[in-house]
């Protein structure tokens, strides 16, 4: 079983176990791509995402996030925008939030104000 990035624990009442917030759980590996960061479930199904487009000025717009039904009030939209926000730390890059969610996210965490394009989300 893998740790470390990339792994994220989900999720009650699902086909994935408990949540690590509520009674433990089991991990569950993001997948990465180029301009996303996703979660499919033992179907194949997406089951999360969260899409981010590059600009032209060392910043990635997040413009989209998503989160099945099953999974939705388990913590998994945030797991996938701070899993963003490390990917774009390590990169050198810098955060512009437009989905209401991610703009949302950063205002609820003041640790990662330094990582925005424009601090005043």
């Amino acid at each position: 079983m893998k740790t470390g990035a990339g792994v994220i624990y989900c999720c009650q009442n699902t086909p994935w176990g408990p949540h690590p917030r509520r009674n433990g759980g089991i991990p569950m590996e993001f997948r990465y791509e180029a301009e996303r960061i996703y979660l499919t479930d033992d179907h194949g199904r997406m089951a999360a995402e969260i899409t981010f487009h590059q600009r032209s000025d060392r910043a990635m717009s997040i413009d989209h996030t998503y989160v099945s039904p099953e999974l939705q009030g388990r913590g998994v939209a945030a797991d996938l925008v701070k899993a963003a926000a490390d990917r774009f730390r390590a990169r050198g890059l810098k955060a512009v939030p437009v989905c209401s969610y991610a703009v949302k996210w950063f205002a609820q965490h003041p640790e990662e104000q330094d990582l925005l394009k424009n601090p005043s989300v």
